[in-house]
């Protein structure tokens, strides 16, 4: 569930990972603007809805490599 102050506009983490040998895999989740994002190495996925305040959301990143896609998947619909 998003936060109350999740709705200013900093960047808000949820989570991250970063291998300083390997700059390419790293993978964070924020929320910036009121829309979830996901970075993978150096590419950024933004969701195109807000976040909804005050309810719990099911947020998935969805890569598929031999697509060269990413895509978020929030309450199991493609955001």
């Amino acid at each position: 569930m998003a936060p109350p102050h999740a709705a200013v506009g900093t960047k808000m983490p949820i989570f991250g990972h970063r291998d300083r040998t390997a700059p390419l895999t790293s993978f964070h989740c924020f929320i910036h603007q009121q829309k979830y994002c996901f970075t993978f190495g150096h590419e950024l996925v933004e969701a195109q809805g807000t976040v909804t305040l005050g309810k719990w959301e099911h947020v998935c990143f969805v890569y598929d490599k031999r697509k060269g896609t990413q895509a978020i998947v929030v309450d199991g619909k493609q955001a």
